[in-house]
């Protein structure tokens, strides 16, 4: 599920990688299109690890790298189950990727 909607959301597929997306999440998504413009444009390469998988929530490490800044952030997806079918999180994916960036800070600011 994560390989897919990164791959849909790369190459700027908003409805692949809506339908991968939890319905709570869809409820804070105003424009499909919003949901796949930062990674189609930000995104240069990203990586998709293992998943443990506890009851129904899952955590599928996750490696992003950021164009413009050659960076690479590493964190977990969250996924949720719905209807037997594995879909992403996005508020708790959304926290997870904070957390990365609040780790990742103190690189930031060595290396400018």
């Amino acid at each position: 599920v994560v390989e897919k909607f990164l791959k849909a959301a790369v190459a700027g597929d908003a409805d692949t990688a809506y339908s991968l997306i939890s319905e709570e999440s869809k409820g804070e998504i105003q424009d499909k299109e919003e949901l796949v413009e930062g990674v189609s444009e930000g995104v240069s390469e990203y990586s998709v690890g293992s998943a443990s998988i506890s009851g129904d929530t899952a955590r599928v490490a996750t490696s992003l790298t950021l164009t413009e800044m050659d960076f690479e952030m590493k964190f977990d997806m969250i996924l949720i189950k719905e209807g037997g079918a594995w879909k992403i999180d996005l508020p708790q994916t959304e926290t997870e990727m904070g957390k990365a960036i609040e780790e990742s800070m103190p690189e930031f600011t060595e290396s400018e």
